[in-house]
């Protein structure tokens, strides 16, 4: 199952670019707690699909813990048409955006200070952000969002099976 999901995050932005001749570039992104690289291509002028593989890290009842992320993103970026009407920046999906974010946290590949810990989790997420460019590739991008967390495997930690999954970053990266 985490091999196919895997293989599926990675083989389907090839797949969708293969078939049509929408832009698509890679990137790359890190932030304080988190390091990712990233796929995104348009599937029209407002819609653009993002699949991303990184690290994420952070402290779980005082616990320190590093795990890998899987991400799809399907993103609506609602106000691109108003910012190529004013002149502004739109290189690389320049916008603020709506996206329906779906990551899944596999436990293979989870470090932490707690021996015993795996984690198993598959996250839905609705959020809302915005990226900018700057200096030609360089950008920053802002997200927030509240959504649906389920955990699949909760060894050896007291979590419940599903709770309210929060999703917020600032991130600074560059785009191929």
């Amino acid at each position: 199952m985490n091999k196919q999901i895997f293989l599926l995050c990675i083989l389907l932005p090839i797949l969708g670019f293969s078939q049509s001749k929408n832009k698509s570039f890679f990137g790359a992104q890190i932030g304080i707690f988190e390091a990712r690289v990233y796929n995104e291509f348009d599937l029209s002028s407002n819609f653009s699909f993002k699949t991303s593989v990184g690290l994420q890290g952070g402290i779980d009842m005082s616990d320190f813990f590093v795990s890998t992320l899987i991400e799809v993103s399907p993103k609506w970026n609602y106000n691109i048409n108003k910012r190529l009407a004013a002149n502004k920046n739109t290189k690389y999906n320049s916008s603020n955006y709506l996206a329906l974010s779906v990551s899944y946290t596999p436990d293979w590949a989870s470090l932490t200070d707690y021996k015993y810990r795996e984690i198993e989790k598959l996250s839905v997420i609705p959020t809302y952000g915005l990226k900018r460019n700057f200096n030609g590739r360089m950008n920053y991008e802002l997200f927030f969002g509240l959504g649906y967390e389920r955990y699949l495997n909760t060894k050896a930690i007291n979590a419940d099976k599903s709770q309210v999954g929060v999703r917020f970053g600032a991130l600074i990266g560059l785009d191929f």
